[in-house]
């Protein structure tokens, strides 16, 4: 029976079953890690040093500079572009009325979806916990991608559980997310971007996502349904793919579903490795 749930489990097993039952359950993951993948851990990390040392620029360099030895050579991802996308939000944002309230939230909370099932621990980190102008409670996340047109507020249930988890943390309902897209785009200079037609735009894009209360009871509802699909699956011992396999680049597990059983334990043993958890103390309060 699953006990434990995630924004990015949920996500893989509405993508592909199979990957959901490699990654979360065998619980392993590709020795490489994908450059656009790591590019993005490492800006998370500097842009939290830039909020936790005052919004500082240099700070959030430093960090950059400290964590991106483990980045492969890129023509795109590398610390130029860090660099810029890093001093382009500063200059955009700096004078904004934000206020930290939680900072960076590590949360594990335990959720009763449903009287069918047996409770489950959701999970996950929010890029920042605060306030701004209005003070209403809020949270920010940011997201570099070459292609933000893709990105959808809404339906997204990342951000709704985000909410969700906020709500119950906090003890008053949390309605409201800020998005920050970092645009990763080639020939960009000093945070802006040209167009065809002479013009330009800056690389960010902010955008204020509301949530309602009817929302938030329909991402529970809709958590419950998955989570007992995942238990149908372990019940049957079968979690079936699907034609998912080239979205977003090939997929890290694509040789393994192709695979006869001991092409699959050779590449399991030569090109995967244990996915390293992290501890997580299940908790009704912010730490």
């Amino acid at each position: 029976m699953v006990d434990t749930i995630s924004n990015s489990r949920l996500a893989t097993l509405d993508r592909c079953p199979r990957k959901e039952y490699w990654r979360y359950r065998r619980k392993i993951e590709p020795i490489v890690e994908r450059v656009p993948l790591t590019f993005g851990r490492l800006f998370h990390q500097a842009c939290k040093a830039y909020y936790d040392q005052g919004r500082s620029v240099d700070a959030a360099h430093a960090t950059w500079d400290t964590e991106a030895t483990a980045l492969p050579p890129d023509e795109l991802r590398n610390t130029a572009k860090a660099y810029e996308l890093l001093t382009a939000y500063d200059q955009q944002f700096r004078d904004e009325e934000w206020t930290d309230i939680a900072g960076e939230t590590k949360f594990a909370i335990e959720l009763q979806l449903a009287d069918d099932l047996p409770p489950v621990v959701y999970r996950g980190i929010i890029d920042r916990v605060g306030t701004i102008g209005d003070g209403k409670l809020t949270f920010q996340e940011w997201k570099t991608t070459a292609a933000p047109w893709n990105f959808l507020p809404n339906p997204n249930h990342q951000l709704t559980g985000y909410a969700f988890a906020m709500t119950q943390l906090f003890g008053e309902p949390v309605l409201q997310a800020r998005v920050t897209l970092f645009g990763m785009f080639k020939g960009s200079k000093d945070g802006r971007r040209k167009h065809k037609d002479g013009t330009s735009s800056s690389v960010l894009t902010r955008m204020l996502v509301l949530r309602t209360a009817n929302e938030l009871e329909d991402w529970r509802r809709s958590v419950a349904s998955k989570v007992r699909v995942m238990n149908m699956y372990e019940d049957q011992d079968f979690w079936p793919g699907n034609d998912s396999c080239n979205m977003y680049g090939k997929c890290d597990y694509a040789e393994l579903c192709g695979s006869p059983p001991e092409v699959q334990a050779y590449l399991i043993d030569t090109a995967y490795r244990p996915i390293k958890e992290q501890e997580w103390e299940v908790t009704d309060e912010v730490s």
